[in-house]
């Protein structure tokens, strides 16, 4: 989650080049579509999407140029915003990577419900995202809310697995205290 990408574009870059980054999701890109897209060294933008409503939100996915892939599609419902690829692993063999954010619930002006209805589960996939949800699956360090309960019912109806190890994905800028809103499944 960049919380905003176009003052960070930079220490993206670093970050993808010196960890050796194929396909990179961004979440709250917050852009609007008269912004132009930020470019990040060594990777093109292959799919973006701005938030159709209110600003804020927005994805954007990155990847290497020799990254074969495919628009799969988007979609936005309830705030739940989603953007599909599939990124070709060999021949014949496809792996589609969703890339997901949903605005914490107390977010103002908006209609804000996780709409799992629209997150393609097909075989085999991965799905990231800013789900701005908290369950003791994936994050010990904050009880778990409505919206984890939630994915983790979304989660065993659709025999998926959250990949997260505990390790805090976020670092609140008021209280420096650690959580895991974010989600790798």
């Amino acid at each position: 989650n960049s919380d905003g990408l176009r003052l960070k574009v930079h220490e993206l870059a670093n970050r993808l080049k010196s960890l050796d980054i194929d396909v990179c999701l961004v979440q709250e890109s917050k852009l609007n579509k008269k912004d132009s897209t930020p470019k990040v060294a060594g990777y093109s933008a292959i799919f973006r999407s701005d938030r159709p409503t209110i600003s804020g939100g927005g994805l954007i996915t990155y990847a290497k140029p020799e990254i074969v892939y495919d628009k799969v599609g988007s979609a936005f419902q309830d705030a739940t915003e989603v953007q599909c690829v599939r990124i070709k692993l060999a021949r014949k063999k496809w792996l589609n990577i969703t890339n997901t954010y949903i605005p914490p619930p107390h977010s103002k002006g908006q209609v804000i419900n996780f709409r799992p209805d629209i997150i393609p589960t097909s075989d085999p996939c991965i799905i990231c995202g800013d789900f701005n949800a908290h369950s003791a699956v994936w994050d010990p360090h904050v009880p778990s809310d409505n919206r984890g309960e939630e994915v983790i019912d979304w989660l065993v109806s659709n025999s998926l697995t959250s990949l997260n190890d505990g390790k805090p994905t976020h670092i609140n800028r008021a209280t420096s205290n650690d959580s895991s809103p974010d989600i790798t499944i």
